[in-house]
């Protein structure tokens, strides 16, 4: 079985894709917070030695671990650009002295910007696959995915209006580009991973307007379900560019605030559900306990 090396295998979207991959192929799991596991490596990506063994022998290297934007507290400046650039580069030269020249690398739509430390070392990663894609050779596909971490259930329903995105869908769109390269598929360049609304561009544009007739064709009890829940209907929703993603990776994404509205119907019928549960957490069905810290959050300790 071709060997795909998960790097940041522990995080939130680390863990399912592994489990999407396992059945097709033998994963390598690499993180700071790896167990004493077979096929798990703990390896910090500021250590080139680390990312020496992480990417040894492997025909797919998936890099998943970065300092993004939602930490609580925030990792310094120093920290971000440590690991999310030196880190980049410290895994795309363990690369190149392995032969592994086939890479998911996880960008972000904050890379459309130069808002802050964090879209910037975004902007510089990509710059780096750019560089080892021309100048090595590098199938290099950089996946701009929108927000997927964990949060309660009004706020992963808002996000899907603008920044967010249904991790399965993150999961999906990954294991797809693994699968491609793994198959000997060129590919190289940007893919944006974001949520698409099954409405018109009329529809999108006078959404504020229009929206209980619009989502009222896939959920009948939509009104009743926003206004319970303090949802908030924006005047316009921003129809993005996913283009390269089906064009390239043949990926539809799944996942919008009409497939959201399906779901919560169902559970809150179902009683798992209600008004005053605001820390529900979508994603798993249960609340999350004052203080807990998620895998991803944990801090990454200094080298010695």
């Amino acid at each position: 079985m071709p060997l795909v090396s998960v790097i940041g295998s522990e995080g939130c979207l680390g863990r399912p894709l592994c489990r999407a991959l396992a059945d097709e192929y033998e994963v390598r799991r690499v993180d700071v917070n790896c167990p004493n596991e077979p096929n798990a490596l703990r390896g910090d990506m500021r250590s080139p030695g680390d990312m020496d063994r992480a990417v040894e022998g492997a025909d797919v290297v998936v890099l998943l671990a970065a300092y993004h934007g939602g930490y609580v507290p925030p990792p310094t400046d120093e920290t971000r650009f440590a690991v999310n650039v030196v880190g980049t580069f410290n895994v795309l030269q363990a690369c190149l002295r392995h032969d592994v020249r086939r890479v998911v690398w996880a960008s972000s739509i904050a890379a459309e910007t130069k808002r802050g430390i964090y879209s910037i070392t975004k902007v510089l990663g990509e710059d780096l696959c750019d560089y080892y894609h021309e100048t090595h050779g590098f199938d290099i596909a950089m996946l701009r995915y929108g927000a997927f971490t964990a949060c309660d259930l009004v706020s992963y329903g808002q996000r899907l209006f603008t920044h967010g995105v249904d991790r399965r869908d993150c999961v999906d769109a990954t294991a797809r580009a693994v699968r491609l390269l793994a198959e000997g598929r060129p590919l190289s360049g940007r893919y944006t991973v974001l949520r698409d609304h099954p409405w018109s561009d009329e529809e999108h544009d006078e959404f504020g307007k229009r929206w209980e007739e619009i989502l009222a064709r896939s959920c009948s009890d939509a009104a009743d379900l926003v206004r319970r829940y303090g949802l908030q209907m924006p005047e316009s929703v921003r129809r993005r560019d996913l283009s390269a993603l089906r064009a390239d990776l043949g990926f539809e994404p799944q996942y919008h605030f009409e497939t959201f509205l399906a779901e919560l119907a169902a559970k809150d019928t179902g009683g798992e559900v209600t008004p005053d549960s605001p820390r529900w957490c979508f994603e798993t069905g249960r609340a999350p306990v004052d203080g807990v810290v998620w895998p991803e959050q944990e801090e990454i300790p200094p080298l010695s």
